[in-house]
């Protein structure tokens, strides 16, 4: 029988090797130690920026008059976090219920919001652009008959919120066949903590 070592992945024949100090000063076992505590460290760090921006972010909603997007994003540039850390703090905390908004003005966008926080791995970055073809593929679920409804549904809502979205053509004088998100939520919406708040 061969045991395999759980840090350093040598495989030894006997189960006493695997705690003998020969393989425990090993160079192998040791590097592998110490990148196992350095990932450790990484992973450690990151979990308290996460809760650094979720306390932030709850701070914002309390203590910040009608919060709307932009004044959230605002207060926690202010403590240097990046604006797109924010936005993926803000979708991810509505997708765990901790975070709610109001949408009472347009139908169709809270059905839009839903479709963004099913497709989170679409929208890393911001501002995120999608080519028409994408955006139609992510946005099906709205019932458009093809691209071209599609696109002027999206121009209708960026006469409305031109701070959400912009749209803009992939060739010179062409139609628009790109979707920009920039903000995403429009200064209208407000935002409101739930009753229960995981940090």
């Amino acid at each position: 029988m061969v045991y395999t070592c759980k840090i350093c992945g040598k495989q030894l024949k006997t189960k006493r090797g695997l705690n003998s100090p020969q393989h425990k000063n090993s160079k192998r076992h040791q590097r592998a130690l110490k990148r196992r505590k350095t990932q450790e460290k990484l992973r450690n760090a990151l979990e308290r920026e996460k809760v650094r921006y979720k306390m932030i972010l709850y701070i914002a909603l309390t203590q910040i008059d009608e919060p709307n997007f932009s004044k959230i994003i605002n207060f926690a540039t202010s403590f240097g976090i990046k604006t797109a850390d924010m936005i993926n703090i803000v979708l991810r905390k509505i997708k765990e219920g901790d975070l709610q908004y109001h949408i009472s003005e347009h139908p169709k966008l809270k059905r839009i919001y839903e479709i963004i926080l099913d497709n989170l791995s679409e929208f890393k970055e911001y501002p995120t652009t999608l080519n028409a073809r994408e955006a139609f593929n992510i946005f099906k679920d709205l019932d458009f008959q093809g691209v071209y409804e599609m696109v002027e549904f999206f121009k209708d809502l960026h006469n409305k919120y031109p701070t959400m979205l912009s749209l803009s053509s992939s060739e010179i004088d062409g139609p628009p066949d790109l979707i920009t998100f920039k903000r995403i939520f429009p200064e209208s919406i407000l935002f409101t903590p739930s009753g229960r708040w995981d940090l």
